[in-house]
């Protein structure tokens, strides 16, 4: 992987903290659950957005092995109707799954933020 990025790892890493340090910065006054979490063996990122009732929003974009994460293709998910999709309820339930095992981020760009878990009380 490493050798399809001009970016040392240990830089992109730092980024990826900074990145992770700002988004907590910008959303946590506005979102009522924002969490960064980890996942062992899953190759996907996902914004889930007022998921649990109608009019949520689901997105999910699979990591391709070695292409650029920025560039990989999306699936965005809509509840439109009165009850889910098949297809979104498939991802509302493996989101229930991986948050049962999730493991939250452990390093200075989550610090303040009590495990990456912004709870409605906190963020006002």
């Amino acid at each position: 992987l490493s050798m399809n990025y001009e970016t040392p790892v240990e830089t992109l890493i730092q980024h990826k903290k900074e990145c992770r340090r700002t988004l907590m910065n910008i959303l946590s006054p506005v979102v009522d659950d924002l969490r960064f979490l980890q996942y062992e063996h899953l190759m996907h990122c996902g914004s889930y957005w007022d998921w649990k009732d109608p009019g949520g929003f689901i997105h999910i974009s699979p990591v391709t092995w070695g292409a650029n994460p920025k560039t990989c293709p999306a699936m965005n998910y809509y509840w439109n109707s009165k009850v889910p999709s098949p297809e979104y309820r498939v991802y509302r339930d493996g989101l229930d799954y991986l948050l049962d095992t999730a493991i939250p981020f452990e390093d200075e760009a989550s610090e303040g933020f009590g495990c990456d878990v912004i709870q409605e009380n906190e963020s006002q």
